[in-house]
């Protein structure tokens, strides 16, 4: 729980601080979005946020990694060959869209990044320089929710409705809202008119 820290700017990010190479050692800001909607599970948590043993010389990423398959399960999806790893690989190639420089992937992801300009003659980039160039690429990931007005899209209303949607109900429709909106839907509220 100690690695999620504040910026004196204000930027949420986690500090790595066990990794198998000097790189993975590094500071991941965390998108305001995202940081407010894990909030609630971190401040639950008295000490350790996941509560893995180091195995197999593999450090603690590997329970998480064994976890993973069985969490897509549960969620539906289905795609072969699709490891914990993956999320790197999808994250890294969804900066590269949004026009991250490959130094800013390279420090985000804990990579190396071997270039002398860059290794010798440059300071890292800041967390909030990090936050800044990928704010994009996370929203886009993070994903979308209908509008008021638009409602249930056409071309996803026969299967909102068999869940009980109704057609003006707001929506995940892309990426991880959508993936998700199982677990993010909200609750309608009840009203009693009291005459």
């Amino acid at each position: 729980k100690s690695q999620f820290k504040v910026s004196e700017n204000g930027t949420h990010y986690i500090h790595i601080r066990d990794s198998k190479t000097l790189a993975g050692q590094r500071e991941v800001p965390i998108y305001k979005t995202f940081y407010h909607f894990i909030k609630p599970f971190i401040d639950s948590k008295e000490d350790k946020i996941f509560k893995y043993e180091a195995k197999d010389g593999k450090g603690s990423g590997n329970a998480a990694g064994k976890k993973f398959p069985r969490h897509l399960k549960a969620a539906g999806v289905t795609r072969q060959k699709l490891v914990f790893h993956s999320l790197r690989k999808f994250v890294n190639n969804e900066m590269k869209r949004f026009g991250v420089d490959v130094e800013a992937r390279c420090q985000l992801l804990g990579h190396e990044f071997d270039n002398v300009n860059s290794n010798i003659y440059s300071n890292e980039f800041t967390i909030e320089h990090l936050e800044e160039v990928t704010k994009d690429t996370f929203k886009s990931i993070l994903g979308n929710v209908s509008s008021n007005n638009q409602g249930i899209p056409s071309e996803l209303a026969e299967i909102y409705l068999k869940k009980g949607y109704s057609l003006d109900d707001r929506v995940g429709i892309s990426y991880l809202e959508y993936q998700y909106e199982n677990y993010l839907k909200g609750t309608k509220a009840k009203y009693r008119l009291l005459s």
